[in-house]
């Protein structure tokens, strides 16, 4: 599926730039979800892209209040993706380390897990293993394998993204923030000690 980062000028009326042109593209794939996000994390949020997007005169002042969005085609539509535009503030968490603490975290939580499951458990086409972990978060308290949130390791890069984007977009209040970068790092699970409060 290919992808595109444009601006709605007006509802339904998307318009797309050459970023390969701007100082601040750095080789991706933008017509993938990773190179988008590859690109948009350089940008702290949306005011700072649309400020490179005047600098490099794709945009007039005037537009400055539109707002960015991923679109791809989809049975002969254009539809747009859910879980928007991912910035710098954000795209440390889109990994399989955070969502994999923050499911532990779940286990406890049955009304977050459920909204999870929620959320994700009619979408068409998700992988066998975003439902082994669906499953879990179905009902947490009498899951057969609570272990199988683990299997988020496996699930594709589109499929991780929209569950961080989520998680981020809806339980921000109880993320530690001083624990965000550490989600990011490469290191033994032990030793990323994600914080929750209640």
């Amino acid at each position: 599926m290919k992808y595109m980062l444009v601006m709605e000028r007006r509802p339904k009326d998307y318009m797309p730039y050459d970023y390969s042109i701007m100082p601040e593209y750095n080789g991706a794939d933008l017509t993938t979800l990773e190179g988008i996000d590859a690109f948009t994390s350089q940008f702290n949020d949306e005011n700072e892209l649309k400020s490179a997007l005047l600098a490099a005169n794709f945009i007039d002042d005037n537009e400055l209040d539109k707002k960015m969005k991923i679109i791809f085609k989809e049975n002969e539509g254009i539809r747009e993706n859910k879980y928007g535009v991912c910035y710098k503030n954000r795209s440390n968490l889109i990994n399989s380390q955070f969502l994999i603490s923050f499911l532990e975290y779940c286990l406890k939580e049955p009304q977050i897990a459920n909204r999870i499951y929620n959320e994700f458990a009619h979408q068409k086409e998700l992988s066998e293993v975003f439902c082994l972990v669906l499953n879990v978060m179905k009902n947490v308290k009498m899951a057969d394998n609570p272990k199988n949130i683990y299997y988020v390791r496996y699930m594709p890069y589109n499929e991780i993204r929209a569950l961080a984007l989520f998680i981020i977009n809806n339980f921000s209040g109880i993320i530690s923030y001083e624990d965000r970068v550490k989600a990011g790092e490469e290191h033994e699970r032990k030793r990323i000690p994600i914080q929750y409060s209640a």
